[in-house]
């Protein structure tokens, strides 16, 4: 059975709080959207900031690391052991888009993310 786990990219209104966070507890509004949450350390909430909810995908890299939505991946070519292609995790309608340039997970290695690394994407390896 996966394991159901998120973590949150919180643009607070304290520049200080801003950053990656893995919260503990959700409160949804009446729709069903998350309108608050709750890390060890902080309470954040829609009201004080704008926060996008990353759903971790239940599967690791070749160093074990978690990857979470909006990673960023890179390739490496297994005959040349070069490093390759970059990919952002995201989810689609069927699959996971990591599964789909290659389902061999040895190959892949989280990089950063989209929201600390917004560069990662531009430049090439």
């Amino acid at each position: 059975m996966r394991v159901i786990k998120f973590r949150a990219w919180v643009e607070s209104i304290v520049p200080e709080e801003t950053g990656m966070y893995y919260p503990t507890v959700f409160q949804l509004t009446g729709n069903g959207m998350v309108d608050k949450f709750w890390t060890n350390e902080y309470k954040f909430t829609s009201d004080t900031s704008k926060f996008t909810l990353m759903q971790y995908t239940g599967l690791k890299d070749k160093n074990g690391k978690e990857l979470y939505e909006g990673d960023v991946l890179i390739w490496e070519e297994a005959k040349t052991g070069r490093k390759e292609r970059k990919h952002e995790v995201k989810w689609d309608y069927q699959d996971l888009m990591a599964l789909k340039i290659g389902e061999e997970l040895e190959l892949l290695e989280v990089i950063g993310n989209i929201y600390e690394n917004p560069e990662l994407l531009n430049k090439e390896v």
